[in-house]
C-alpha cells in the first residue's frame, strides 16, 4: 500500500484519535501528524494517561464494574460503532461527549463528513473489553480491523489495530471523550 492511502486511513478513517503529549513527541505516524506509521511503532507506542497500554500484553476485564454500568458503557460503544458504520453524522455524532477531553467537536464534524463522502468505511471491533471504570469514566478496548473503499477510485484500503475508547458521565449517559488508536504493525 503506497504512503498516500497510509496516510488517509490514518487520516480519515481513524477519527477521534489522539495521543498524550510524551508519546505525540516520541511516536510519528499518528493521525495528528499524518505521516505513516513505522513497522515499530505499534510495539513502542502506550498510552499511560489512559491508564492503559496498547502495546501488547494481556486484555484484562476492569473489576467491579456493576452489570447495569457494563450494559450501558458497551451499549454506548456499540452506538459509537453501528453509526461510524452506518455513516450516521448526527448520531454520530450524539455519541460524543459535549466538552470532550480529546479532540474538537467541530474539527470531528468535519472529519466524519469528509470521511463519509470520500470513502465506504466499515470498523469492525473485536475483544471488547471495559479495562477501566470509575463512575465518571470507562475505558473501552478493542481490536479493530478497518476496511475502507475511496470512493471516487474503488481502491481498497484495510488496517487494524487497538483502540481504547474513554467514556464520560454526562446528563447520566456515556459519551465518547478521547480516542486512542495504535495501528498494527504490518
Amino acid at each position: 500500500m503506497n504512503g498516500k492511502y497510509m496516510a488517509l486511513i490514518l487520516a480519515f478513517g481513524l477519527t477521534l484519535t489522539g495521543c498524550s503529549q510524551d508519546d505525540q513527541a516520541s511516536t510519528s505516524g499518528s493521525a495528528n501528524d499524518g505521516e505513516a506509521m513505522s513497522k515499530d511503532a505499534a510495539v513502542e507506542h502506550s498510552i499511560d494517561d489512559v491508564g492503559f497500554s496498547l502495546n501488547g500484553g494481556s486484555v484484562e476485564e476492569a473489576a467491579d464494574v456493576p452489570e447495569n454500568e457494563k450494559q450501558e458503557i458497551l451499549a454506548a460503544f456499540d452506538a459509537y460503532m453501528e453509526s461510524f458504520n452506518e455513516e450516521d453524522v448526527d448520531t454520530y455524532m450524539a455519541t460524543l461527549a459535549k466538552n470532550p477531553d480529546g479532540f474538537n467537536i467541530e474539527e470531528e464534524r468535519a472529519n466524519v463528513e469528509e470521511t463519509f463522502d470520500r470513502f465506504d468505511t466499515t470498523r469492525t471491533p473485536s475483544d471488547i473489553t471495559i479495562v477501566k471504570y470509575s463512575e465518571e469514566e470507562a475505558q473501552v478496548y478493542a481490536n479493530l480491523s478497518i476496511e475502507m473503499t475511496e470512493t471516487e477510485t474503488n481502491t481498497p484500503i484495510n488496517g487494524a489495530g487497538k483502540q481504547v475508547t474513554v467514556f464520560a458521565k454526562e446528563n447520566n449517559a456515556w459519551k465518547v471523550t478521547s480516542v486512542y488508536f495504535i495501528r498494527d504493525a504490518e
